[in-house]
């Protein structure tokens, strides 16, 4: 979501987003990286025609020096505001108890960037209290200044190039991915099928109709839902083919 904020004839604006979360228990490879590589893709399309003091926040689901992050502020140019002010600190804590599969130990993994534009002063954490906690993230309030540097969007070619292909990697992954869901959803529904046939023969029409049913969603699965992520992956590809460098 973009916003503009104005007063005084002048105007921030406010990016707040939520990209993929990664899912997968401990040790386990990250299933959905390559959606959100496609996500961050959006994101800088959305970012690269905003003019003026830029602040983008939210639950990016991606940890400083990753490669979804590095591929973020290399594209676009902007400042994690605690890493600048050396403020870092967790935003998802290990004892908070609405914490689902995924989570490893105390993560910072919710961010504010900004561009030249725009000068952080302070980035903290709130809302962290084990008996005031809304959510399974704590808080995050960022205090800012707007600031007459040149905007922040031009990094070094050399790193816009890294991060341009990297990113294209993240993507192939993310495709690859797809693909082997899809084959294993239609392996399923054939499996689900066969034994809806065999109930069907054998008597078990009650069984053979929720074995049926689960192949029909398999195959949804696979030829509705995978097809159009497959669609989100070739758009985002655009939209990196797209970036100078």
């Amino acid at each position: 979501m973009v916003a503009r904020l104005g007063k005084d004839g002048g105007s921030i604006a406010l990016v707040v987003t939520h990209l993929h979360a990664r899912y997968s228990p401990p040790g386990e490879p990250d299933e959905y990286l390559g959606i959100r590589g496609a996500r961050v893709a959006g994101l800088i399309g959305d970012l690269s025609g905003l003019d003026g003091p830029v602040v983008a926040v939210g639950d990016f689901n991606m940890r400083e020096g990753a490669s979804e992050y590095e591929c973020f502020i290399g594209l676009t140019g902007l400042v994690d505001a605690a890493a600048f002010l050396d403020t870092r600190q967790a935003t998802v804590l290990a004892d908070n108890p609405y914490l689902g599969v995924g989570h490893h130990g105390d993560e910072r993994i919710d961010y504010c960037f900004v561009n030249r534009e725009v000068r952080p002063v302070a980035v903290r954490r709130d809302f962290d209290e084990s008996l005031g906690r809304y959510s399974d993230h704590a808080g995050l309030v960022a205090t800012i200044e707007l600031s007459e540097q040149s905007r922040l969007d031009s990094a070094g070619s050399a790193d816009r190039g890294a991060a341009r292909v990297r990113l294209g990697e993240l993507l192939e992954q993310g495709r690859s991915a797809a693909l082997r869901r899809r084959e294993l959803h239609r392996l399923r529904a054939a499996g689900l099928a066969t034994a809806a046939i065999l109930g069907s023969r054998l008597g078990e029409r009650a069984a053979a109709g929720l074995l049926l049913a689960g192949a029909i969603g398999e195959v949804l699965l696979a030829e509705r839902f995978v097809r159009t992520e497959l669609r989100g992956f070739d758009y985002a590809q655009l939209i990196v083919d797209g970036i100078p460098g």
